[in-house]
């Protein structure tokens, strides 16, 4: 749930606003250790203002590209 709302709307200003975007059942120290995860899965990234930022590339077409036209190395 958290992970899918900075998705779709990529950056919020603050941590404050991303937790008033959230449904009212998260919990703030469930919301806490999800970002924690996140930013250790480099999913996120924090800002010098501490703004956040979906920073996970899934399925972008210039990756995808690049997927297919490299060369696989063992």
């Amino acid at each position: 749930m958290i992970e899918q709302t900075i998705e779709k709307n990529h950056d919020f200003r603050t941590v404050t606003k991303l937790y008033d975007a959230l449904p009212r059942g998260v919990q703030h120290a469930t919301f806490k250790k999800v970002l924690v995860y996140l930013e250790d899965s480099n999913k996120i990234a924090y800002d010098k203002n501490g703004a956040v930022f979906w920073i996970f590339a899934r399925n972008k077409p210039g990756l995808i590209e690049l997927e297919q036209n490299s060369t696989l190395l063992r």
